[in-house]
């Protein structure tokens, strides 16, 4: 187990700034301050910089401060609950690359913009550092790594580094690591080797949880055939997930032909699967999330067709915690997005569904004059889209309520941004 603490003596080290270098992938416990715009193959652990602009939102006016502005790309964690900012709403983890491959992973300061190298990944490593494999687990402070072979941790504070499960060069996992609610455990997807099933081509997914303290491996779930993306634990009881049973031929982009549904509730401690069935004549929903408490299960689908990409009409729809449908409601119009979470409040928070440009909350229990769920903007997002991940607003809201962060694609790159709901 290697532990590594960067940033301790910093203050001290600060003063040395000028005189103090390590080189890519070092770490060194120096500290650094850079001014401009640096690039990743030029980034060192400890490395404070702050390259970030703040502007009115052209739609509702609120202040939007723009934390990256160098690299090819920048990326936050994905849309889950509670995986992007930390506990006291201060700080949030995304991912930086550079056009030669050169990975890093930052901690950005979210009222001033001021990033901190927490880790560096040279190209040649095997591994790197993504925005779409990164979870801030906010009981604990860590932020965990997929880096593909291998599985590492930083505490977002001090920078201190864990190396969980060592890269071994087979790339074996799937998606980002989710932290239990008392932050002493991840859970993630092991992707088995490729078999054939009936003309096609599925790899057996073993849910794992690891405990952070040990290292130590327990196999929760093994699927023979359905894959998973998503990993969402309960905000509030300890054995209870989110997760997807993918299935052939089309897995993630539509499953069974929306036969089965995506989205199911696994119970850790009894092994138990509880389905949550969608009302629409498709069963499989794109994207799903838990209410801030815990008491709903959030939804939403292309209706009555599993084609991920179909331009027509959405299905948007809440579940209780044992997949029962409470609500559902086709809204006209689909538009690729995701679903987050209002942090105080049972509401959505959106980057598409309704617009393929608006930052918004869908007030599900409120309807508006045309019976449809009240839409409330918060901003512009301004994504393309055309990135693929590194484009997807994917938005999240700090555990206070304040800060609204997400991806912005745009002339071939991408920036991580915040907006102030204050």
């Amino acid at each position: 187990m290697n532990l590594v603490s960067p940033f301790s003596r910093r203050i001290f080290l600060q003063t040395l700034a000028g005189l103090a270098g390590t080189t890519l992938g070092s770490r060194s416990p120096a500290a650094t301050t850079t001014q401009g715009v640096p690039d990743a193959k030029g980034l060192r652990v400890g490395q404070c910089f702050n390259e970030s602009s703040s502007f009115r939102d052209p739609l509702t006016g609120r202040s939007v401060r723009r934390l990256t502005s160098g690299r090819r790309w920048n990326q936050q964690p994905t849309y889950h609950l509670n995986v992007c900012f930390s506990a006291d709403s201060r700080y949030l983890a995304l991912a930086t690359v550079a056009e030669n491959g050169e990975s890093a992973l930052l901690r950005a300061e979210v009222a001033t913009g001021e990033l901190v190298v927490l880790a560096t990944l040279p190209a040649a490593s095997g591994e790197a550092f993504s925005g779409n494999n990164l979870s801030l687990i906010q009981a604990s402070g860590w932020v965990a790594a997929n880096t593909g072979p291998g599985l590492r941790l930083y505490r977002i504070k001090d920078g201190r580094e864990r190396i969980l499960i060592p890269p071994t060069g087979e790339r074996g996992f799937s998606g980002h690591p989710s932290g239990s609610i008392d932050g002493k455990k991840i859970f993630l997807p092991r992707r088995g080797r490729p078999i054939q099933d009936s003309g096609v081509e599925c790899r057996p997914v073993t849910h794992l949880e690891i405990d952070i303290a040990t290292g130590r491996q327990r196999e929760l779930l093994v699927e023979e055939r359905a894959q998973c993306n998503h990993v969402v634990p309960h905000p509030v009881h300890p054995d209870l997930l989110l997760i997807d049973r993918d299935w052939p031929p089309n897995f993630g982009s539509g499953g069974d032909r929306g036969q089965t549904s995506r989205v199911w509730v696994l119970n850790i401690r009894t092994s138990r699967l509880k389905e949550v069935r969608p009302r629409d004549t498709n069963r499989f929903q794109i994207h799903s999330n838990w209410s801030h408490r815990g008491d709903y299960i959030y939804y939403h689908g292309v209706s009555q067709d599993h084609k991920l990409w179909t331009k027509g009409d959405n299905f948007v729809g809440v579940a209780d915690r044992e997949g029962r449908v409470v609500w559902e409601q086709v809204i006209p119009r689909f538009h690729y997005g995701h679903l987050g979470v209002h942090t105080r409040r049972d509401a959505m928070l959106i980057d598409g569904l309704v617009s393929d440009n608006q930052l918004a909350l869908l007030h599900w229990q409120e309807s508006d004059a045309a019976g449809l769920p009240r839409i409330e903007p918060l901003a512009q997002h301004d994504s393309d889209w055309s990135k693929g991940q590194w484009s997807h607003p994917h938005p999240h809201m700090s555990p206070d309520g304040r800060w609204v962060s997400f991806n912005r694609g745009s002339d071939g790159r991408s920036d991580v941004c915040v907006v102030d709901l204050a």
